[in-house]
């Protein structure tokens, strides 16, 4: 137990001492900014005339838009950061090192997953409250949305966390990129857009297999409703039925790279001094 403390201590501490305490000052700074921005903005359409629930549905749309383009952007955030954590600490040493004091590489797995965890746990914390402030100063945020809210943004986070983290573990950060980031929103779309436009070119079953291809990928948006509880629910589209397949999708592709990844993470060599590329 305290060989995984101490673990988790040291790769958090390398995370702080890169450019993460750099992005997490940037997280601070902008919701500080945030509330700034929207108090000054609501004070100017009062002054400009508009009534006081104009302007505060106005400012409530406004921070909607915010909230959906910070969980896009978070999702890119987690990606990004997941995978350079296993590469980093094999490029400096600290995976051979801790390799050499007999620990076994599922558990130095796992403690490096758990410092992540803390950091992104973090930001999530550090974005929901200055968010909240806004939110409930507009009165389209309550209680409930304050307290637990933030769970509907850090575990699907935590998810695809997982997913870069453990993909890194076997190869490389552009690795990471190109099957999070590159297949799903690059690749796949274009060859779908072929399709459509010279679709009497491609056999059937080879326009099945391309349309398919987009559930081997994890997709967080039907599990990401922050910063409120069930918006996705309380709508008609898409119907329940659709919101389930679509987590279960989500889980079950997960758990699909983190296996596949931890296959080929097992079957390694990287306990000798040999700094794996």
């Amino acid at each position: 137990m305290n060989t995984s403390i101490t673990l988790v201590k040291i790769f958090f501490s390398q995370m702080i001492r890169s450019k993460a305490l750099w992005l997490m000052t940037a997280v601070i700074i902008s919701m500080i900014l945030l509330n700034l921005y929207y108090q000054s903005q609501f004070s100017e359409w009062i002054d400009g005339g508009m009534t006081y629930d104009m302007a505060t549905q106005k400012a409530s749309n406004k921070l909607n838009a915010i909230a959906e383009e910070l969980r896009y952007y978070s999702v890119l955030f987690v990606i990004i950061v997941s995978a350079l954590i296993a590469p980093v600490s094999r490029k400096n040493g600290t995976t051979q090192f801790v390799l050499s004091m007999q620990v076994s590489r599922l558990r130095l797995a796992l403690s490096q997953y758990i410092a992540l965890s803390l950091f992104i746990t973090a930001a999530v914390l550090i974005t929901h409250i200055g968010f909240s402030i806004a939110g409930l100063r507009l009165g389209n945020m309550g209680l409930p949305e304050l307290l637990i809210g933030w769970l509907s943004l850090l575990i699907p986070l935590l998810i695809i966390a997982a997913v870069s983290f453990s993909i890194s573990t076997a190869f490389s950060s552009i690795a990471v990129y190109i099957v999070l980031l590159g297949v799903p929103f690059l690749i796949l779309p274009l060859l779908e857009s072929l399709i459509r436009w010279k679709g009497e070119w491609v056999p059937v079953p080879m326009a099945r297999l391309i349309d398919n291809l987009n559930f081997l990928f994890p997709n967080p948006d039907f599990l990401m409703f922050w910063p409120y509880l069930s918006s996705r629910l309380m709508t008609t589209d898409p119907p329940y039925s659709i919101w389930i397949w679509s987590v279960m999708n989500f889980i079950l592709s997960a758990v699909f790279w983190i296996a596949l990844s931890y296959y080929v993470y097992r079957g390694y060599n990287i306990g000798s001094r040999q700094v794996l590329k």
